[in-house]
């Protein structure tokens, strides 16, 4: 050791001193330390003997001269070391005066005293009382309170305290949750040394726990053991600390003057029993907790801090949330702040009472949704104000209405998959949400009423720009112009409402990537035969859309030269006229099969290609809309990224209407015979005048209307028209914003999408149903041979799904999930490498049986093992009566007999697409199987294996001629699946 390092002190402060200025200059950098009584004036000038190189930092003491301390701090910066800058007898105030003052101002203050530094080097090792006794002498010193210390510590202990000492409190404190009676075990050398007043005497060094306490506890109340008395001390010190005002019991209130290092010696050693034994963490509370009557009666919310040390204090705040989400719910100008604050908390608090109480969860997670569509709702009172016109209206709602109707989305959803009778305060939840329902229904009622008054006074048709019939060539047909060489995809999501297009550009917003989402208003009525073909080019040269009507006047289409468009195949051909080239057109579910050598040959040449997806639509016919959502657009989010890795540059995504949510608020109005109206408007010879409607000419929609009904009429609130079937929850065929305004998505990605740098692997297990939820156990793995996985599996986070296989009617509603991952946006957020997380669901589909599971995540996919029961739920009967391709699919084409379980013995993905068609459709002509696959020598390829197509499809198909050709026609096959090869 040489003279410098000697000069330096060594005792047990000193070193604790030392720790603590280097620690806080490794953060720092430069570190500004006011003495103002310069009693470490000795230490640091022994530090600041070691000189240079000795130090991995400069200390820089002030002794008298300012100028000298300037010339120190310069050589130190151009060293680029660290600086300790000491400035005894002066603080933050005196500093201003001197020439040090805008170095200050950008160093660190140290926060150290000469109290605090002896109590930390005194923790745990010396009785508070012998320290309050040495901290309350006068002319305390560093050397001083080395000396005390140093005394402290030689003092005869013997081997017991030398042991426990050694063995240190965590285990000393498992010991006593193991039921191990510390009192009487020996040392190796066989002598009985742990005898209580030892482990007494450490429990007092270590945590506080003086004799007084342990006597009230162990005889004034009653409990046994100095393992109770201990626990009922470290909770009791981490309630107070966290508590914002003094305690309300007496013998609580001296906890708060403990020093700080044992009182985060008390809560480290609380979290300890949390993490590691819940159960008995849990027992022991509630044992201490009725210990405390005068805090269980006289808290309050606003008195907590963040820490739920006992269960009365998180169920404390749980009421005072409901109670406050009540209130709001139904006051003219709520605050609904403290109800986000607490459900925020709580979202991220890592409670106990939460992590071991499933329903307590559900509880907040339906709160904190709760506040958030009250909040939405208090933000945007009247979304379209000062808009005067469609334009601006549209602008106005997409900035401030669509995110309430998002909100009320998110909430409704939850609602439906975690508001069941077992969930705590289940009926105060269900008030909460008939309450807000109103609220929304009301908001709902009058931005419909608004948007109707403009569209009454200004027209129904917006500028060009966000007119929907010019879409394909203002965006699809620029798209195909500005990028010669590259692939544009279009793709046509049936009822994908412009809120839940923003929730899907977040998603999708990512490094690599440009995303612009803008809005374009639904031709009228918002209905699928409408807006779907209104977004092929069929604009005639007056900027008029042809009506194709069906026999009783409904629009069904729009004409397009000789033949009318009315059905996916008819776009296609239109938008082949358009672009001069066949145009391949896939389902969203036949999409995710391609792989990219099927992809190129099915695109031919092709730099346009069409995607069309019908599930959102009638997922909501279904009635189990609010269930699928979230996992639809998880697959819409999926199917942009697959057409990336097919090599499309950009991708076009819109819809053809949005939607309306319904519930008991929805009034149901008549009009006429049941028979007359649709669920949202009428097609009328004459523009009745009626109360709450209006009306609108087919050619002030500029619309060739040809013959027939030349009127449709709205409602001008949310309302329904009675048409003699229950009410659907899922509506749309208005003139509401939310039924009207429609996304126009655009992903370009950058660059090419090349090959996942990471390769994962997901394992499943499945699990017995707890309380009737099923519940399986997932984790995501770096795969063992790839090195980028495993260098970066620490750090990443991965969307999982769980979906039943093979059946799209089937829909997977998580409830729950526990461990590493988290239930978000109808998916599984799960960390790569981390343990199981256990995942809490329901299935429910058409009908009750059971279905295989698989989990697809950004490895290959995860079959379950077993088989799980859905929950079978029949569609309303206003859903049945809708005419949709889901229903023709399932009950029409194949009887009771699901498609998807014959999809998969036809292994060529065109026959595959050629069947599917003629199942959903009935009949296909060799022109339009041309269109399908642009060769003719795979259409006649599926010609000569028609007869073994046949053996294995639920139907029979019949060859016709015709002029152009063969006609294939579907007709119903009685044969039982067993009869088929």
């Amino acid at each position: 050791m040489t003279e410098r390092d000697e000069a330096v002190p060594r005792g047990p402060v000193s070193e604790v001193i030392e720790s603590e200025v280097t620690s806080l200059l490794r953060q720092h950098g430069s570190v500004v330390w006011y003495d103002a009584g310069g009693v470490f004036s000795p230490w640091v000038d022994a530090l600041a003997q070691r000189g240079a190189g000795a130090l991995p930092y400069a200390v820089v003491p002030f002794r008298g001269s300012f100028l000298e301390v300037l010339f120190a701090l310069e050589a130190a910066e151009s060293s680029r070391m660290a600086v300790l800058l000491h400035l005894p007898r002066h603080n933050s105030d005196s500093v201003r005066a001197t020439p040090l003052l805008e170095y200050c101002k950008t160093a660190y203050v140290a926060p150290v005293t000469l109290d605090g530094l002896v109590t930390l080097a005194a923790a745990g090792r010396v009785a508070p009382p012998a320290l309050r006794e040495f901290l309350d002498r006068p002319g305390l010193s560093v050397s001083g309170a080395d000396e005390w210390l140093k005394l402290q510590l030689s003092g005869e202990r013997g081997d017991a305290a030398a042991f426990l000492d050694q063995a240190g409190p965590l285990w000393a404190l498992d010991a006593l949750v193991d039921g191990v009676n510390l009192e009487g075990r020996s040392t190796e050398r066989g002598d009985p040394v742990l005898d209580e007043r030892v482990v007494r005497e450490f429990w007092h060094r270590q945590v506080g726990m003086d004799p007084e306490w342990v006597k009230a506890v162990t005889s004034d109340r009653g409990h046994t053991g100095l393992g109770h008395a201990l626990a009922s001390w470290i909770l009791c010190v981490e309630y107070v600390s966290d508590l914002k005002r003094p305690p309300a019991s007496e013998e609580l209130l001296r906890l708060g003057s403990l020093p700080t290092p044992l009182i985060e010696r008390c809560k480290q050693l609380c979290e300890h029993l949390r993490t590691r034994h819940p159960r008995r963490y849990i027992s022991l509370a509630d044992l201490v907790e009725a210990d405390l009557p005068d805090e269980v009666s006289s808290i309050r919310p606003e008195d907590l801090g963040r820490i739920d040390t006992f269960r009365f204090e998180e169920s404390r705040v749980l009421e005072a949330a409901l109670q406050a989400a009540r209130a709001a719910a139904t006051e003219p100008s709520p605050d609904w702040s403290p109800v986000l604050h607490w459900a925020r908390t709580r979202e991220h608090s890592g409670s106990i009472w939460l992590s071991l109480d499933q329903t307590r969860r559900w509880a907040w997670q339906l709160l904190g949704d709760a506040a958030r569509l009250g909040a939405a709702l208090a933000a945007a009172p009247d979304p379209l104000s000062g808009a005067i016109d469609l334009d601006q209206a549209t602008d106005a709602y997409c900035q401030h209405g669509a995110a309430v109707d998002e909100a009320h989305r998110l909430f409704e959803q939850r609602a439906t998959a975690l508001l069941e009778p077992r969930v705590q305060y289940f009926g105060q939840l269900r008030e909460l949400r008939a309450e807000l329902r109103r609220a929304y229904r009301g908001w709902a009622d009058r931005l419909s009423e608004r948007f109707s008054d403009l569209c009454r006074d200004q027209g129904f048709l917006p500028s060009e720009r966000l007119r929907q019939r010019t879409l394909f060539d203002q965006v699809v047909t620029a798209a195909l112009d500005a990028r010669k060489d590259d692939i544009v995809a279009f793709v046509l999501v049936d009822a994908l409402r412009y809120e839940m297009a923003v929730a899907l550009a977040r998603q999708l917003d990512v490094p690599g990537t440009q995303v612009d989402l803008r809005a374009r208003l639904a031709e009228l009525p918002t209905i699928t035969a409408v807006g779907m073909n209104a977004l092929a080019p069929l604009v005639t040269a007056s900027g008029q859309l042809a009506v194709a009507r069906s026999s009783d006047g409904e629009i069904e289409g729009f004409r397009a030269g000789e033949f009318a468009v009315k059905a996916p195949v008819d776009r296609a051909r239109a938008i082949r006229n358009r672009v001069g080239q066949l145009v391949p057109k896939w389902r969203l579910s036949e999409l995710m099969e391609l792989d990219r050598p099927t992809f190129e040959m099915g695109r031919i040449s092709s730099r346009l290609v069409l995607v069309t997806s019908e599930e959102l639509d009638q997922a909501g016919e279904s009635g189990l809309g609010l269930r699928a959502f979230d996992s639809l657009l998880g697959q819409l989010r999926a199917a942009v990224g697959h057409l990336q890795s097919l090599g499309v540059r950009q991708v076009i995504l819109t819809a053809d209407h949005g939607f309306l949510l319904q519930d008991e608020t929805t009034r149901v109005v008549k009009y006429g015979k049941s028979t007359d109206p649709q669920r949202r408007h009428v097609v009328a010879a004459d523009p009745r005048a009626e109360s709450g409607m209006v009306a609108v000419s087919l050619t002030a929609l500029g619309y060739d209307p040809g013959p027939g009904p030349g009127y449709l009429l709205f409602r001008q609130d949310t309302a329904v028209f009675a048409t003699g079937g229950a009410t659907a929850s899922f509506v749309h065929g208005g003139n509401s914003p939310a039924e009207r305004v429609i996304p126009v998505l655009t992903v370009t990605r950058d660059r090419p999408v090349g090959g996942s740098l990471a390769k994962y692997r997901t394992e499943v297990l499945p699990e017995a149903d707890v309380l009737g939820l099923r519940r399986v156990r997932v984790r995501v793995l770096p795969d063992a041979g790839d090195l980028s996985a495993l260098e970066f599996a620490s750090e990443s986070v991965v969307d999982v799904e769980l979906v039943a296989t093979g059946r799209p009617d089937v829909y997977v509603t998580l409830k729950d999930a526990t461990g590493g991952g988290v239930v978000k946006g109808g998916r599984l957020a799960v960390r790569v490498g981390e343990g199981w997380t256990e995942v809490f669901f329901g299935l429910e589909g058409p009908r009750e049986e059971m279905v295989a599971l698989e989990v697809v995540g950004p490895g290959p996919v995860a079959p379950v093992a077993g088989f799980f029961s859905v929950s079978g739920r029949a569609p309303t009967s206003e859903a049945r009566s809708v005419k949709s391709v889901s229903a023709k699919a399932v009950a029409g084409a194949a009887g009771e007999v699901s498609p998807h379980l014959w999809q998969s013995a036809i292994e060529d993905l065109f026959h595959r697409r050629v069947m599917l068609h003629l199942a959903e459709h009935g009949s296909i002509t060799e022109v339009e199987l041309n269109d399908f696959c642009a060769s003719p020598r795979l259409v006649r390829q599926f010609a000569l294996r028609l007869e073994d197509l046949i053996k294995v499809v639920p139907f029979r198909v019949r060859v016709e001629p015709g002029e152009s050709g063969k006609r294939y026609v579907r007709e119903r096959d009685e044969r039982s699946e067993d009869e088929r090869v």
